[in-house]
């Protein structure tokens, strides 16, 4: 792996650089991504002027799917003389819109794609690089993809007190739509070398067809560490259900979804407001209703699994997609940052949706290795699947 160093106008300095004594790199879905570099103190030259950090080679982080690759804004310098190492550290681009607020008296209504453009344009991030006084240097707009808008979304911004921070607005408003952004590197153009794209990440649980599935799976050897928890708080499974009527009268059921000899947990639903038709008698059709009914309130107290963890180390790829390696595993599994896949786990025997939430890669001692990071709090799929 290469490393290359960018002055503030984003033109090369110097690289390719091969020394190194260690690296962490680390890209996120929901935020922006960080990095440390540590070097020794005879390379610390090559630092001056040098505003960004850019990785090459076959180790690198991965390209995307256009060839760009992220770049780390360098924010901090740490000489250790006692060691004799310097080391720098900051952010990934994406936080270029952490130093933008949107402007006060803000007013846009319509299609989100419309107006994700027009906020951007107005605080700072343009088409056209440089356009306006609060223009970010260097930074243009790839465009926002229609898939925003393609149920017929429309949102209202309005003047936030005090201003709002970009990121943090464009951030919340994406994850709307399960979506998020990148500035990536494009050392072809002269006038925007970076540039900012909302991308939608895929569906890759077993449970679609539209896209090839991933599912990490500790026996195929493609699952790392993990941490499982349970939050039964909420949980219930038994029902009383009482429908119309007043008093002795009142229409009563009991929702009984126990496993075997498993501990009752009540939970009480009136349910009067059901509508009962034209029959007013407590038929099958009105009590099959009610029934119906608290199945799905008990759905909705159903366990909470808490899942985080890492997949085993991930093959060196240049191009998105990503390969994990994965040693009894054919084809190999292949996933982009922010895809939801499917983590399986033999002990317990579960399966839980998960969302790729990072993709981290560390060096030290020559040794490189990338993997990929999970890890939030979903219901469990089944109904019942925890012990």
């Amino acid at each position: 792996m290469h490393l290359y160093f960018l002055d503030e106008n984003v033109k090369r300095l110097s690289g390719p650089h091969e020394t190194y004594l260690s690296l962490s790199f680390r890209e996120h879905f929901t935020r922006t991504g960080d990095f440390s570099l540590t070097l020794p103190m005879s390379d610390a030259p090559l630092l001056k002027d040098a505003a960004y950090l850019l990785l090459a080679g076959e180790d690198a982080p991965p390209t995307f799917e256009d060839g760009r690759r992220t770049l780390g804004r360098i924010e901090r310098t740490v000489y250790d003389s006692e060691k004799m190492t310097v080391t720098v550290s900051g952010r990934l681009c994406e936080s270029l819109l952490s130093e933008r607020y949107i402007a006060l008296g803000t007013h846009e209504e319509g299609p989100v794609k419309w107006v994700i453009e027009r906020v951007l344009t107005q605080n700072g991030v343009s088409s056209i690089a440089g356009f306006g006084t609060r223009a970010i240097a260097h930074l243009g707009i790839e465009g926002v993809p229609h898939f925003l808008d393609e149920t017929g979304n429309h949102i209202q911004i309005d003047e936030y007190p005090g201003g709002q921070v970009l990121e943090e607005w464009l951030r919340a408003l994406l994850a709307r739509y399960g979506a998020s952004y990148r500035i990536t590197y494009d050392e072809n153009s002269e006038d925007a070398p970076l540039k900012l794209s909302v991308y939608q990440p895929k569906d890759r649980r077993a449970s679609q067809s539209e896209n090839s599935p991933v599912i990490f799976s500790s026996s195929q050897g493609t699952l790392g560490s993990v941490t499982l928890s349970y939050d039964t708080s909420l949980y219930k499974n038994y029902a009383f259900v009482a429908g119309r009527g007043e008093g002795a009268e009142r229409v009563t059921l009991e929702v009984d979804l126990r496993d075997g000899d498993e501990e009752r947990r009540e939970l009480y639903l009136d349910a009067r407001s059901l509508s009962v038709g034209d029959d007013d008698a407590p038929n099958e059709t009105y009590l099959a209703r009610l029934r119906k009914y608290a199945e799905k309130k008990l759905r909705d107290h159903r366990r909470i699994v808490q899942i985080k963890g890492t997949s085993a180390p991930l093959k060196s790829a240049t191009v998105l997609p990503i390969a994990a390696a994965a040693p009894y595993a054919a084809p190999p599994l292949v996933f982009s940052l922010g895809d939801l896949c499917d983590i399986a786990l033999d002990v317990p025997p579960m399966t839980v949706s998960e969302r790729i939430t990072a993709i981290e890669l560390t060096a030290r001692d020559g040794c490189v290795m990338r993997r990929a990071l999970f890890g939030a709090e979903y219901p469990i799929p089944q109904e019942r699947s925890a012990p």
